[in-house]
């Protein structure tokens, strides 16, 4: 008969398995904060792809560039029919119940008048001159404006291939007249980059400013011709001279 001696088994620490679990969780654990910071920065990853560079903050763009109105000694007066005169754009009519109308003197002695212009007033304006501002635009559809100081936030579709939401930041500059400086997201402001956005935006700006210059309102049979913008966050303020 042939004795083996007893080898007993070998032992393995415990610990091993706690070791891979807490490893496991570890990993996890910084898998979704990986996520959640890629969350966070998404709109920027995608604008910075598709060519857009950074070009600071919308807020200090547009307070910078403010333009501002003298004080003035005007009275509050009652308008029944508004009507604006932008040449081959025709001449849409503005609601009176979304524009306030003050009318005085200026420095001058000349009569002058200063309407206050809500966003709707704007719209409802727009979508009577231009389909881009009433929703039948192929290429770019106006949905919404925002007042800031010193220019406009524009919501707006822009169709490259499907439809894209996007933010133009508009600024007021001296003439007057508005420039499109570039694209908004969460308040960081983004250059446009070369491309049929672009193109899109810079059609847009030119046919403002072609206008601006020689657009007239007719408010119950008078006619006024636009001297001056400004913009605040409640507000678009147009003064007008007879």
């Amino acid at each position: 008969m042939r004795i083996e001696r007893y080898r007993p088994r070998p032992r393995y620490a415990p610990a091993s398995g706690c070791v891979v679990a807490v490893s496991l969780a570890l990993m996890l654990i910084a898998a979704l904060i990986g996520v959640v910071v890629l969350l966070t920065h998404l709109p920027e990853i995608g604008l910075r792809v598709a060519g857009f560079q950074r070009a600071g903050e919308t807020e200090s763009l547009l307070v910078t560039a403010q333009p501002t109105l003298p004080p003035a000694d005007l009275s509050p007066v009652s308008v029944t029919t508004m009507r604006l005169d932008v040449g081959e754009y025709g001449q849409p009519e503005v609601p009176v119940s979304d524009v306030a109308v003050e009318r005085g003197i200026d420095a001058t002695g000349r009569a002058m008048m200063r309407a206050s212009l809500t966003p709707e007033a704007l719209l409802t304006a727009c979508s009577r001159i231009s389909d881009i501002c009433s929703g039948t635009n192929e290429r770019l559809r106006v949905t919404g404006v925002m007042l800031q100081p010193g220019g406009l936030l524009v919501q707006a579709d822009v169709n490259l291939g499907i439809w894209q939401p996007v933010t133009f930041v508009v600024q007021l500059v001296a003439g007057p007249s508005l420039r499109i400086a570039g694209v908004d997201v969460d308040g960081a402001l983004y250059a446009l980059p070369a491309g049929e956005m672009t193109a899109l935006a810079r059609e847009a700006e030119s046919v403002v400013n072609r206008v601006l210059p020689t657009l007239a309102i007719e408010m119950d049979g008078a006619r006024w011709r636009l001297n001056a913008i400004q913009i605040s966050e409640d507000q678009l303020l147009v003064e007008l001279q007879s």
